[in-house]
């Protein structure tokens, strides 16, 4: 019975200690300031939740909850760093584009990125027979028969 009532003091405990931690990071996360370093924000409201690396910053994504009566709501608030040093807090930011919009903007560059290798590859093969015909030509014409002519092999 005793190490039941103990189990419950502890669970008891750690919930406790954890909706502390939470309260702290709502009460503090007004304090974070651009231009800080990710060590003071670390002191003021803690490890984030998911840390992501987006166009060149470092973001920081917590999810906060707070208290409206009697329900709780959650907020999520991102802290984006470059250098070091916090230069955006807030809200999330959207894409400008749904993942709809970005796949097919992918697509088409995928194909265009095709389109022009393929166009280097034929280009290559021109160069090849050009330069077939011209060995060709120059060891017709030679009347020396010691005219060296580079070898070429095709790389694949």
């Amino acid at each position: 019975m005793k190490k039941i009532a103990l189990c419950f003091l502890v669970i008891t405990f750690s919930f406790s200690a954890y909706a502390f931690k939470k309260r702290l990071k709502e009460k503090h996360f007004k304090k974070v300031e651009h231009g800080m370093l990710k060590t003071e924000v670390l002191k003021y409201v803690g490890s984030p939740r998911v840390s992501r690396r987006w166009k060149g910053k470092d973001r920081w994504i917590y999810k906060i909850q707070r208290k409206e009566g009697r329900v709780v709501l959650e907020d999520t608030k991102e802290i984006h760093f470059e250098g070091g040093k916090v230069v955006y807090i807030g809200e999330p930011i959207a894409p400008k584009v749904s993942a709809e919009e970005q796949d097919e903007l992918n697509l088409q560059a995928a194909k265009a990125d095709l389109k022009a290798w393929e166009n280097r590859q034929e280009a290559a093969k021109k160069s090849r027979e050009d330069y077939q015909k011209w060995v060709l030509k120059v060891k017709g014409k030679s009347k020396d028969k010691g005219v060296t002519v580079p070898r070429f092999r095709p790389v694949n």
